[in-house]
């Protein structure tokens, strides 16, 4: 017995004498992973890197609670992603909102609920875009507003309704201001603002599409102040302007909607020298 343990420390000394020759490959694998085991410092996942990996494995209708043990959210998995109806609730268990996902996508109507259980808002989606018209409802049940969108982006064609019910007839309109300085310092400026008081008014320099609605193209019109844009021309004398606008404003109505209107103009000016 004696010998025999001798004969096993002296091979196993010399294969781990051996490492420094490259032999004992098995053996080098073995303490590289077996110490970290024994010492509890393997690498761990980041705490995002596990709750991705617990999302990737949702499947099926998850529910969320608050602390008071109130229903939250229910929402319809697939393979980790929204896929199906997803719906939240007040702290009263009213519905919030509903709505329909696709892939992790909106897509379908959205509809949401004022907390005694009215309807408050339909918005229609479409791949991840409000795309169609989107209705706000009053607290009565009245139809408030009928906003078109497409693929997300406002268009004219905004509606809203007075508390009776009745559509709202006058909208705002694109006011003009010229202020003709050529004699003074031969700068001719345009300034444009709206007849009514809105809300985060811009104004634009381009074309609407075909379906009267915004689009990445249009150049922004300076504003020195609050609802106001502003086009300064510098003549000198001489020298001539002749050009076609069209003007779009875009504002937020009292009722919170996207309002969108246009106004064209002709520019003819000449700086004829002092």
């Amino acid at each position: 017995m004696k010998s025999s343990l001798q004969d096993t420390s002296s091979h196993v000394s010399g294969i781990i004498a051996a490492g420094s020759a490259g032999l004992p490959t098995a053996i080098l694998f073995l303490y590289g992973w077996l110490i970290p085991v024994l010492l509890g410092i393997l690498p761990q996942c980041t705490p995002a890197e596990q709750d991705k990996q617990k999302k990737s494995r949702k499947n099926g209708l998850v529910t969320q609670y608050r602390k008071d043990g109130s229903l939250k959210t229910e929402i319809e998995y697939k393979n980790g992603k929204r896929h199906g109806l997803a719906r939240s609730y007040y702290e009263n268990g009213q519905l919030r909102q509903e709505i329909t996902y696709e892939n992790n996508v909106k897509h379908g109507e959205a509809k949401t609920y004022y907390q005694s259980g009215q309807l408050y808002q339909i918005t229609p989606y479409h791949n991840g875009y409000i795309h169609g018209t989107r209705e706000k409802y009053r607290m009565e049940g009245n139809l408030m507003a009928e906003v078109p969108y497409y693929y997300s982006s406002p268009c004219q064609g905004l509606m809203e309704y007075l508390l009776n019910g009745k559509r709202k007839k006058q909208y705002p309109a694109i006011e003009i201001e010229i202020d003709d300085q050529l004699s003074v310092n031969n700068q001719y400026i345009i300034r444009f603002s709206m007849s009514e008081k809105m809300k985060d008014v811009a104004f634009y320099h381009g074309t609407l599409d075909e379906n009267g609605c915004m689009v990445d193209e249009m150049e922004n019109i300076y504003s020195p102040r609050t609802g106001v844009g502003e086009i300064t021309f510098n003549l000198l004398p001489g020298y001539a302007v002749r050009e076609e606008f069209n003007i779009i404003a875009k504002g937020t109505t009292k009722l919170g909607s996207p309002y969108i209107t246009q106004r064209q103009m002709s520019l003819a000016v000449e700086n004829k020298g002092h």
